[in-house]
């Protein structure tokens, strides 16, 4: 079981650096930007995810899995509410975006 874990992990993994390079070309032509301009994205978002996973599983060692899934929920609903209350604000007056 652990190895079929590992394996579906790195599997996501790969999955999801594909995901982005298959993105390039779109970002490309969105931002206006040369292919050099681009890449660094898909760099950063592997260096990313290589900090990302093993602090999150680290957290949920530290503060259980349920806390950690909480406590995420909650800042991604305060993150929702902060948003959609900007978005209110600015259709009320015109506003600077951040």
């Amino acid at each position: 079981m652990p190895l079929l874990t590992l394996v579906s992990g790195t599997f996501m993994a790969v999955l999801d650096t594909s995901i982005v390079n298959v993105a390039i070309p779109k970002m490309q032509v969105t931002l206006n930007a040369a292919p050099d301009d681009v890449e660094w994205i898909v760099t950063a978002y592997t260096l990313m995810m290589g900090v990302v996973v093993p602090v999150a599983s680290w957290l949920g060692l530290q503060l259980g899995l349920t806390r950690l899934h909480r406590m995420v929920a909650e800042l991604r609903d305060q993150s929702r509410a902060r948003d959609s209350d900007q978005g209110a604000r600015c259709r009320a007056a015109p506003c600077e975006r951040r």
